[in-house]
This record gives structure tokens, sequence and C-alpha cells, in this order.
């Protein structure tokens, strides 16, 4: 156990950390290799090469954002602040259609990001659960 501002960060939470933080760069990983190795001609836009070109700086401006979004609720995790750990899960749930449907879409096109999704989910599902047992409500709490 940690101790963390006068109270002892249980096991199950530093756990669940190193999970939520794997899933994070497993999450970066996909996000790299779908824009690296699909190309914007599999998502058949009709499209100019400039719009292409605008399209994708702002996918990648907003990514950028969510990306610096996780690390700060991650970190309010790490200090054990209760509102975090929820706003994680809700966008966790939330992305879980997107995230099945977009790996389903590309999975011809890089069938090896099947292994970075399924390590994505499983991390996270795990780790989220390990946030949300007794011991960890506690500490939360």
């Amino acid at each position: 156990m940690v101790k963390l501002i006068g109270r002892i960060k249980p096991k199950k939470v530093t756990i669940a950390l190193i999970l939520l933080w794997t899933s994070f760069i497993s999450f970066v990983l996909e996000v790299i290799i779908v824009s690296l190795f699909v190309p914007p001609s599999h998502f058949k836009l009709a499209i100019s090469k400039t719009t292409e070109t605008i399209i994708q700086l702002t996918g990648w401006i907003f990514m950028i954002v969510f990306f610096i979004f996780l690390i700060f609720l991650i970190l309010m995790i790490s200090k054990g602040k209760n509102w975090a750990r929820i706003t994680y899960l809700i966008l966790f749930i939330l992305s879980i259609p997107y995230n099945i449907l977009q790996s389903l879409s590309v999975l011809l096109e890089v069938p090896y990001l099947i292994i970075v999704s399924v390590l994505y989910f499983a991390t996270s599902i795990i780790g989220l659960g390990l946030l949300f047992t007794k011991q960890s409500n506690n500490w939360f709490n």
C-alpha cells in the first residue's frame, strides 16, 4: 500500500492505475496505427485533398487534447478524486461502441490492430473494475 496525504492507497487502486496507464498507452498506439496504416480512402469520403488534410489536422488536435484530458483524469484518480474515476468510467462506456466499430471496420486493413484493441479493452475493464471494489470505494470516499 502507498501512503497518500494521510490515507493509505489500497493495492487494488495501485494495480488499477498501472492498468489504466497501460490502457492509455494502448489507446494512443491504436490511434497511431490507424492513422498511419489505414488510408483515408478506406472511409470513402468524397472530399478534396485540402479538406482531407484539414480533417486529419483537426482530428489530431482533438486527439491530443483528449489524450491530455485522459492523463489528467488518471493523475486525479491516483490522488483519490472520486469524480475522476466516475468521469473515466463514463467516458470508457461511451467509447465502447465507437471503438468496436472502428476496430471492426479497419480489421482487414490492419489485422494486428485487434491485439491492441483487446489489450485496451482488457486493461480498461479490469482497471476500472478494481477502482470500484469495496476497498477502493472506501479509499475514494
